[in-house]
């Protein structure tokens, strides 16, 4: 809690204690720090480099010929709260300033706590520089150290985040059986990818087919899993598929593929070959919304065959 006073320095009652406190113009604010019997006096620095505080911290002498302190230099002493110490010298005080041995104004000397030589700043001032610069000497930011933590903390769980990931990536791709499936897996937040394809498990050579289309489909899981766009199905265009074939205007040139965002309620439908660079090229181009299609009614399978029992 800072407390404030008001003092008339027009009240001659007040003219001495004006004067004492070096106020010579309107509206002047001093700050009392906490414990403190009084202000500096007009020529006396605001720290004394001192045998008593030399090992705390490095010292930040602003030597200047301007009568009030420069906004800059106040925000850099807030900035470095107890990680630098700031004083200033105006050069009005000449037997000090001869001392210190500047002779061009603004100078910014740098006292180091183990009493080493003076250092004095000679680039621009302007805060980025000076911060660049007071960095080499302040003391460790509690706040960049609290934050470089966080950031360590989040990169570290990102990185779990990503092996995690990795980790549950299944290169397999399931088939859609039925409705409650189709709802599962398609019916979501991502865009569907609906590989249409054909098998007879009693022949040896549509298996191998699917198997090879599959492959495929698998390659192109792996090269897009990162970006976590898409979910991998696949239907038996012949035993399930025919209706969302229809409804959709797949090809039934088998293979076929269609693209499906029930989120968006839009889709697409490849219309060139079915192997790895084409079916990138068809998603690149579904990704960025090119060539999607709305639609309005619910996707659904094959409708099922309803046995009836024999009277």
């Amino acid at each position: 809690m800072v407390r404030s006073f008001n003092v008339d320095c027009d009240d001659k009652a007040n003219q001495q204690l004006c004067g004492q406190y070096g106020v010579q113009g309107f509206p002047t604010l001093k700050i009392f720090p906490a414990g403190a019997k009084g202000m500096p006096q007009g020529n006396e620095p605001l720290i004394k480099i001192t045998e008593e505080n030399n090992d705390k911290v490095d010292k930040v002498v602003l030597v200047t010929d301007k009568k009030t302190t420069p906004p800059l230099f106040k925000a850099l002493s807030i900035e470095y709260l107890d990680r630098l110490a700031f004083g200033e010298v105006k050069s009005s005080n000449a037997e000090l300033v001869a001392e210190l041995g500047v002779e061009t104004f603004p100078a910014i000397l740098i006292f180091p706590k183990d009493g080493s030589n003076v250092i004095a700043y000679d680039g621009i001032v302007k805060q980025a520089q000076l911060v660049e610069f007071l960095d080499k000497y302040a003391l460790p930011s509690k706040r960049k150290k609290t934050e470089k933590k966080k950031k360590d903390k989040k990169d570290e769980k990102k990185k779990g985040e990503q092996k995690e990931k990795k980790v549950k990536y299944d290169p397999k791709i399931p088939e859609i059986k039925n409705q409650d499936d189709l709802k599962k897996l398609c019916l979501a937040d991502k865009t569907c990818i609906i590989s249409f394809l054909t098998h007879e498990p009693e022949y040896p050579e549509s298996t191998k087919a699917l198997d090879e289309h599959i492959a495929v489909i698998q390659a192109v899981k792996t090269k897009y899993y990162e970006k976590d766009l898409y979910n991998f199905v696949w239907v038996n265009a012949i035993e399930t598929g025919s209706q969302l074939i229809r409804d959709f205007g797949v090809s039934d040139m088998y293979p076929s593929m269609l693209a499906l965002n029930y989120p968006r309620k839009s889709y697409r439908v490849l219309k060139t070959a079915f192997d790895e660079p084409s079916i990138s090229s068809f998603l690149d181009a579904t990704s960025a919304g090119l060539g999607m299609t709305s639609f309005t009614l619910e996707p659904k399978l094959k409708k099922e065959k309803v046995k009836h029992e024999e009277l």
